[in-house]
């Protein structure tokens, strides 16, 4: 009888499976723009604005990351309710976070046909990724919503000092980071500053996030339809390369006219295998300095990129210095492939998939920016470099011995180079296996036929084989 039991219980899971398959939700997603800045920027200001203004024509979720940290005008309340839910006479909605972001989406979200967006002020957090992040892998709240943006709100007049503290070698400068994550800074309170003060913040800015979107403003307001529609965490937009970000790349000096370091361009020109003169010694002091603040790192180059290297790079470098990445995207050029590999990501958080196809004539090439906490070009430069296709030993036709498995070796014809970005794709002489990607032209994965035949090799790692079609990893 418990058997009879346990398979209706499995029935019922199988009839759950397809009911929660049947409702899945497939409609548009409402976008969520989330509002950083540092205390006394406007955030507050800019908030009130939008539950104000009876003109934009957009109804807004707004979304108070701290209880009670705007005082919202009772003139513009049509109704309080018991979940902390506040209802504008313009159709916006306030609301507080007391406990869980996931919740209080999730109670919005019971009325999502309201609103044209959402908005979350993350009042008196630091770091916004937190929150970005709740968008990206919450299965709860994916489906019917997507990240847009981040806006930093940045006073003109004060902004300066705030980057320009020394938090030292371990410390973090909130106000840095926020530009770092930014889509789009509002530069709020320019009526306080003269042209030449607004454009040295303008250029701090740019030092720290070189593509940013810079909104001039004055007491925070703005039309509410800039804060939307970005669009900035879809892949498809990644496409859309700021072109701002290969101009500073082919800065050679790396400065603004008033020698704050933009971050690109460091490291060329400088042979670090050899002796230190006096006066190298203290270009490498002024470097490592350098590097310890937030920066934006550009690179732009040409040649296919080997799929098996570029995943192990990616997942090496997210590995050691994930924590210091605050956001990355780029554009990649894959041997083998007719679409171009495209990824962003905010620290550990990594997202990628090939997409549009490269034109016929048009020049390959890869473009990405990372921007983040201590990043080393040289570095970075060497790791990606070192996943550019290679010469190979062996062409289509060739016979050669393939790693199957538990270090076992069989022949094999090579039936194409640089194929989905592996390269070599061969297929071993047995009925029983299927055609094979080779992620590595070494002996540890492909060889020359032997005189002695294929067979087992005491020294082959057994945890080495090449990948079917079915095997082989997603990039």
């Amino acid at each position: 009888d418990d058997d009879d039991d346990d398979d209706d219980d499995d029935d019922d899971d199988d009839d759950n499976q397809e009911e929660d398959e049947e409702d899945a939700y497939d409609g548009p997603r409402l976008p969520v723009t989330v509002i950083t800045g540092f205390l006394g920027a406007g955030k507050t200001t800019l908030v009130n604005h939008i539950l104000k203004d009876p003109n934009h024509g957009l109804k807004f979720a707004v979304i108070e990351n701290e209880f009670g940290a705007v005082g919202v005008d009772d003139a513009i309340i049509k109704q309080h309710s018991d979940e902390q839910i506040v209802e504008m006479l313009n159709g916006c909605v306030c609301c507080t976070v007391r406990t869980d972001l996931t919740k209080t989406v999730l109670k919005l979200l019971e009325r999502k046909e309201d609103f044209d967006a959402i908005i979350i002020e993350t009042t008196g957090m630091a770091d916004p990724s937190p929150v970005a992040q709740t968008f990206i892998v919450d299965d709860a709240i994916t489906p019917y919503c997507e990240l847009d943006g981040i806006v930093t709100v940045v006073d003109a007049k004060h902004v300066l000092k705030h980057l320009r503290e020394d938090r030292g070698e371990d410390g973090v400068n909130e106000s840095v980071q926020q530009v770092a994550f930014a889509d789009r800074v509002l530069l709020n309170k320019i009526d306080l500053v003269t042209d030449e003060e607004k454009a040295e913040v303008k250029s701090a800015i740019k030092s720290i996030n070189a593509g940013v979107k810079i909104i001039e403003t004055e007491r925070s307001r703005v039309d509410p339809k800039l804060l939307i529609g970005m669009k900035s965490f879809s892949l498809d937009r990644v496409l859309e390369f700021e072109p701002e970000f290969l101009k500073d790349e082919q800065k050679d000096d790396g400065h603004d006219a008033d020698g704050h370091s933009h971050g690109h361009g460091h490291g060329h020109g400088h042979d670090h295998g050899h002796d230190h003169d006096h006066d190298h010694g203290k270009e490498q002091a002024r470097k490592h300095k350098h590097n310890q603040a937030v920066s934006s790192l550009s690179f732009h180059f040409t040649g296919d990129i080997a799929l098996p290297k570029l995943q192990e790079c990616i997942a090496e470098f997210l590995q050691d210095r994930g924590a210091d990445l605050y956001r990355y995207k780029g554009v990649i050029s894959v041997a083998g492939m007719d679409e171009r590999y495209v990824f962003q990501g905010v620290h550990e958080l990594f997202e990628g998939e090939f997409a549009t196809a490269w034109k016929e004539g048009e020049k390959r090439d890869s473009r990405f920016v990372f921007i983040g906490k201590d990043l080393d070009r040289e570095e970075i430069s060497k790791l990606f470099e070192g996943c550019k296709t290679y010469p190979l030993r062996f062409k289509a036709g060739d016979s050669v011995e393939v790693n199957v498995g538990e270090g076992h070796f069989m022949l094999a014809e090579v039936i194409n180079t640089w194929d989905n970005g592996y390269p070599y794709r061969v297929l071993p002489n047995d009925d029983e296996e299927e055609a094979m990607w080779v992620p590595e032209d070494d002996d540890e994965w492909v060889r020359p036929v032997r005189p002695s035949g294929p067979g087992t090799s005491d020294d082959e790692p057994a945890a080495k084989r090449a990948r079917t079609a079915e095997e082989a990893p997603d990039a």
